[in-house]
């Protein structure tokens, strides 16, 4: 190994692999330089694709916080993780403006035809928007299995 023989991770994006090395090995004790929704999926991916469970909840904790609902339901389905679609459904299903055509892109059209049968049902008072019940019913189909306990 060495700058003319690197060793080389395929289908890792090197953008990808930098953001992850910055949690891994913060410049400074606490700052680790990642804060951005795309930041923090990046580092997502590279920890759900090598199996660093700690730097995978982070990533997910991080992206809880600073993710847009529609990214938090792109990312949910991309890394099978009910934390992240559970919230991001509950937001566009609860909120007042529709989707936007970029979001409905983004999304596809099962998870728009579904947030759109939600609003619907919660504006004909079939449900509630308070809880994630309604959420976990009504995206059944859609939702990964909840994970087991560690």
């Amino acid at each position: 190994m060495s700058r003319e023989n690197p060793i080389r991770l395929f289908g890792v994006a090197t953008l990808d692999f930098e953001r992850f090395l910055k949690v891994l090995y913060p410049p400074q004790i606490g700052m680790d330089g990642v804060s951005t929704s795309e930041e923090w999926a990046s580092v997502l991916n590279i920890a759900d694709r090598f199996a660093f469970t700690s730097v995978r909840e982070l990533a997910i904790r991080k992206l809880l916080a600073v993710a847009s609902p529609v990214e938090k339901v792109v990312l949910g389905h991309r890394f099978a993780e009910r934390r992240l679609l559970i919230p991001g459904y509950m937001a566009l299903v609860s909120r007042y403006s529709a989707l936007s055509l970029d979001e409905a892109v983004c999304l596809g059209m099962a998870d728009v035809v579904l947030i759109s049968q939600a609003r619907e049902a919660i504006r004909d008072g079939d449900y509630t928007y308070s809880g994630d019940v309604p959420v976990e019913s009504l995206f059944a189909g859609r939702l990964p299995p909840p994970s087991a306990p560690e």
